[in-house]
């Protein structure tokens, strides 16, 4: 196969994205599998540049530093492709907006799995092919259908330590006892890590959480509300 033909055929590619007619993703699967070791080598413009450029978006802040050391900065060095860092913020509407709109141009966002899952079985986000991905190095349970766990973060309870003097919350209990701990609240407002606390400020064991019982969760927390 000569230079030409590949350098030809990786320009239809390229008019094809610019149509949205092929994804940024599928176009550098195909040219990788076109090219082989050498696509750095080739000059196409339009999409074979951004096929050289992977966007990933995550929430900002130090966030991009430790994605771009962990995972940007080794795959460019093994792949060859830089990974670029947009702290903009992957929320649900923000996504779908993006595929809807016909040219994407974001390729790997940091997405809750539950809103992954969810976008997923609307057809707004692709499919994880393990065929590729080695799910043996994941945590068992935490690599799903749309969505792959990448790290792990814990909630905490922060409180104004004047209020309370030596006698302070210690556990999701007294976050939810108003009367012991008196003064405004403030939860997440998604319901990962909400739901748990509720559930642990209700009396359910760490080891006896999952599966979630979301309506006695939300009861918990409606009450607290109340």
């Amino acid at each position: 196969m000569s230079m030409e033909f590949e350098k030809e055929t990786l320009e239809i590619l390229s008019k094809r994205v610019d149509e949205g007619k092929l994804t940024r993703r599928r176009f550098t699967q195909i040219a990788a599998m076109l090219v082989g070791g050498a696509p750095l080598a080739l000059k196409a413009k339009g999409a074979w540049a951004a096929a050289n450029e992977l966007v990933f978006v995550n929430w900002g802040g130090d966030a991009g530093t430790a994605y771009d050391k962990a995972y940007g900065a080794p795959f460019l060095s093994e792949a060859g492709i830089t990974v670029k860092q947009d702290g903009s913020g992957p929320t649900e509407g923000a996504i779908a907006a993006q595929v809807e709109s016909g040219k994407p141009s974001w390729d790997i966002v940091d997405a809750d799995p539950f809103s992954a899952q969810a976008l997923g079985r609307k057809g707004l986000m692709e499919p994880i092919d393990y065929n590729i991905v080695d799910k043996n190095k994941f945590r068992p349970g935490f690599g799903w259908e749309f969505a792959a766990s990448t790290y792990f973060f814990s909630y905490i309870i922060a409180y104004d330590a004047s209020k309370f003097g030596d006698k302070v919350p210690t556990g999701m209990a007294d976050f939810f006892d108003v009367e012991k701990f008196p003064g405004k609240r403030a939860l997440y407002k998604w319901g990962v890590g909400m739901w748990e606390a509720a559930l642990l400020a209700d009396g359910v064991a760490p080891e006896k959480l999952y599966p979630l019982d979301l309506k006695r969760a939300h009861d918990k927390i409606a009450a607290f509300k109340d």
